[in-house]
């Protein structure tokens, strides 16, 4: 923008060349010509000021529209970290509601189990708390997978670890550790 403005004003360009034909200062038509390029030095500017303005409102709009898409992506990056760890709150919530399931969906086959030996339940009765435990830990493993992608989501929206191609690593480690508290 600066170099814009500074085209508008006056330029003085002043150019030389040597011969030896002779005394060039003597000579009426090199002053005429002196005169003559450096007024068309001066006044270049005046004949162009249209156009010169112009360039110079345009990179003004320029640099104001790269100060709004700034702004802007600035706003959309604090957004999906509000949302992340929004989201993560209420997966937290959602986890902690499924470990207390899977407890109480394992206490239940356990009794299950106990009373299917002694003949008060039936076969019927222990597959359903089989069926029920696996369907509480199959919710408890979802959540957690989910909890863990919004925190890789989480850490790559504050600008961490995609810059180095490490967001594949990262998930990776991810998947390991979850792997590893499943077993």
């Amino acid at each position: 923008m600066h170099e814009a403005r500074a085209a508008l004003l006056p330029r003085l360009t002043l150019t030389a060349t040597a011969d030896g034909a002779g005394d060039a200062f003597n000579d009426v038509n090199g002053i005429d010509d002196l005169i003559t390029s450096v007024i068309g030095s001066l006044t270049a500017p005046i004949f162009q000021g249209g156009r010169l303005r112009n360039e110079a409102y345009a990179a003004s709009a320029e640099q104001r529209q790269a100060a709004a898409d700034y702004v802007g992506t600035a706003i959309a990056a604090w957004r999906e970290v509000e949302a992340s760890i929004s989201s993560d709150r209420s997966l937290q919530v959602r986890e902690m509601e499924l470990a207390q399931a899977v407890e109480e969906a394992r206490e239940a086959q356990a009794l299950a189990e106990r009373e299917y030996g002694r003949g008060v339940a039936t076969i019927f009765e222990l597959i359903d708390a089989y069926t029920r435990r696996i369907d509480a830990e199959r919710g408890l493993i979802s959540v957690r997978a989910d909890r863990v992608t919004n925190r890789i989501d989480y850490h790559v929206a504050l600008g961490g670890g995609a810059a180095q191609g490490g967001l594949v690593e990262l998930r990776g480690r991810a998947r390991r550790d979850e792997e590893r508290r499943d077993e």
